[in-house]
């Protein structure tokens, strides 16, 4: 909307804005005309340094090519000419003509100008410039190259020419010196030298450059095409541009999102939460870490995870870092294992260890999640323990009893050896009972099997059978040994009072019946009800003492 005040009519306005236009439009062909103008100067500069060094590449090329192509020619025509005694004195009269003749007639048409051939020790045998033959110039740098086996192509080097007539007759020639050889040992019988005349190569060159020129040419009004796209091009690349930003911005939020929450969730964690590179250092350590293991993060950070490996697994883990990081897969990755820890107090622990494999920066980590299970071990070993032992008495239970015998009437029979049982039986335990309560009595059986334990040796097995019942397996111990240790626990028990109710001693005695495996029975039940039969048998005679095969003491 245009007001009076402003002092601009409509038409104005309208003038204005197309001359703004008309001005935007001019400055865009200023700039492109400028740019065909640069780019044009630009190429006829490149094109020219190009070309200049385009066609010294192509003239050292072709010129290599050239006398080689040559030289071979020339080599198979000497060969069937001359002799190695030829090249022991210069070639003269008839030889001297029949040999131009046939050179002649060779290097028709190949460029090739003056030919010499050169003796062993540098004299000259054959040239078309007859005044040179049998002078001798061994000290040429060129033939002693040749001598060696060395073929050299290049522009004649008027600076090594001493008379005027000599620089403007080679002046512009390629010289050629090539190794001649007569026989088929690769023996070097003499050298050739070969004059040629870079015609060909300059017609060669000439073609390429004009070529050259054309292609520049054709560059200059493709880049002029190349120019008017590439400014629409830019337009439109600038629009992607500026929308590829926007979705970047939009994924870089997204991901320190999901960075900010998976730090959360690691500093929070329970358990410990670590990363490690396939040197085995430790680059990441959560609060739980320092919890679990004692180490702060400024300890463990760029440390090698064996300081939380125990010394005996060391050698195992090293070779599993190892053989990660020549490129094979962690046996732990993906998996849950029970393991050994350290802590920095050099305790050891178990732990479970739950591995992840993970990329960052292109390098292979591995995430460990690490948790402590000390108190699962040692409630499961109390469980353990509870299921195989006796909680009032301490002393092996009923069931685990049994798995013991098996085992010993196995060995007993693989290694034909001798064991021995004890059945054991408290005398007028009711009574105390009775008398006393059954928490003496509990008391009362406590003691009993601590006694039993004490009088027992270290391979013996005690176990309670049930009720004041007790059982002991006695392995690798014929009759007369289990009869002295069924004398130590039944002194021990009656030797002295097994606990006090007030001022009043509680005593009690006991009755053992004793048998022996193989020699009384094979059978495993056999066996336990011949002890019971012979502890009834002690009872029978009148308690505290022992009785086996039907005797008593």
């Amino acid at each position: 909307m245009l007001e009076e005040g402003n002092n601009i009519k409509p038409d104005q306005a309208k003038n204005i804005l197309g001359e703004n236009e008309t001005s935007g439009e001019s400055l865009r062909r200023r700039y492109m005309s400028r740019f065909i103008i640069y780019s044009t100067l630009a190429i006829l500069i490149v094109g020219a340094m190009l070309g200049w060094f385009l066609a010294n590449s192509i003239r050292l090329e072709l010129v290599e090519a050239y006398g080689h192509s040559t030289a071979a020619q020339v080599n198979a025509a000497v060969n069937s000419f001359l002799t190695r005694d030829d090249l022991k004195k210069p070639l003269k009269g008839k030889r001297y003509r029949e040999f131009s003749k046939d050179m002649d007639v060779i290097t028709t048409g190949t460029g090739v100008v003056e030919i010499k051939i050169w003796g062993r020790d540098g004299t000259i045998i054959f040239s078309e410039d007859r005044s040179q033959v049998g002078k001798t110039f061994s000290g040429n740098r060129h033939f002693r190259k040749a001598l060696k086996g060395r073929f050299t192509a290049e522009f004649s080097n008027l600076s090594e020419l001493h008379h005027k007539a000599d620089r403007k007759k080679y002046a512009g020639l390629v010289e050629v010196y090539h190794p001649l050889h007569l026989t088929k040992n690769n023996r070097v019988d003499g050298v050739f030298e070969v004059y040629l005349s870079p015609a060909l190569i300059n017609k060669h060159i000439g073609r390429t450059l004009r070529s050259l020129a054309v292609a520049m040419g054709s560059l200059g009004f493709l880049l002029i095409i190349f120019a008017q796209v590439s400014s629409r091009m830019l337009r439109n690349r600038n629009d992607q541009l500026t929308k590829l930003t926007g979705e970047l911005e939009k994924k870089t939020g997204d991901l320190q999102q999901s960075e900010a929450r998976s730090r959360a969730i690691s500093d929070t964690a329970n358990d410990a939460i670590l990363s490690i590179d396939l040197k085995g250092q430790i680059t990441s350590w959560n609060p739980a870490s320092e919890k679990i293991f004692g180490y702060s993060s400024s300890e463990v950070l760029g440390k090698n995870i064996t300081i939380l490996v125990p010394q005996h697994w060391r050698n195992a883990h090293e070779q599993a870092i190892a053989r990660i990081a020549a490129g094979g897969a962690s046996r732990l990755s993906g998996k849950t294992r029970e393991l050994t820890a350290l802590r920095k107090n050099g305790e050891e622990f178990p732990i479970t260890l739950s591995l992840a494999e993970s990329k960052a920066h292109d390098a292979r980590i591995f995430i460990g999640m690490i948790r402590d299970i000390t108190e699962r071990k040692a409630r499961e070993e109390k469980l353990k323990y509870l299921s195989t032992h006796d909680q009032l008495t301490d002393l092996y239970n009923h069931g685990t009893f049994f798995d013991f015998l098996e085992q010993e009437v196995e060995r007993s029979k693989r290694h034909s050896q001798q064991f021995s049982l004890l059945m054991l039986d408290l005398d007028h335990f009711k009574k105390i009972n009775d008398t006393f309560g059954h928490h003496v009595g509990d008391t009362v059986l406590s003691e009993v099997a601590a006694r039993i334990k004490r009088a027992c040796r270290t391979a013996d097995i005690a176990s309670r059978y049930g009720g004041e019942e007790f059982i002991v397996i006695m392995p690798e111990t014929d009759l007369e040994s289990a009869l002295n240790g069924a004398e130590r626990i039944r002194h021990e028990i009656a030797a002295s009072a097994i606990t006090r109710v007030g001022e009043q001693a509680v005593n009690i005695t006991i009755s053992i019946g004793v048998t022996t495996f193989p020699q009384d029975t094979s059978s495993e039940q056999k066996l336990i009800e011949l002890a019971d039969a012979n502890l009834y048998a002690a009872k029978k005679s009148g308690r505290d003492r022992i009785n086996w095969g039907g005797q008593a003491a």
